[in-house]
């Protein structure tokens, strides 16, 4: 009887140790996927301003090729 209860106590023991390991790999885990999801997010808002920044330049661009057009088409009609 001192047996089973000992060999119940020892798979207890086994199953909460095993259980340990595998939470504590899960928060490593998330520990890394936290981390990499920030880096991320920033790298987003990096390429979002850089975005904005082509977009504003294209812009006067486009307004610079308009001017030119016009200039070109007054000094044709010329």
């Amino acid at each position: 009887m001192r047996e089973k209860s000992q060999s119940k106590l020892i798979l207890l023991l086994a199953v909460t140790v095993i259980l340990f390991i595998f939470s504590f790999i899960n928060i490593n885990r998330v520990s890394t996927y936290k981390s990499k999801n920030e880096n991320l997010n920033n790298n987003l808002k990096i390429l979002q301003k850089e975005n904005q920044k082509l977009s504003s330049e294209n812009e006067q661009l486009d307004k610079k090729h308009k001017e030119i057009k016009n200039k070109i088409s007054t000094l044709k009609g010329v």
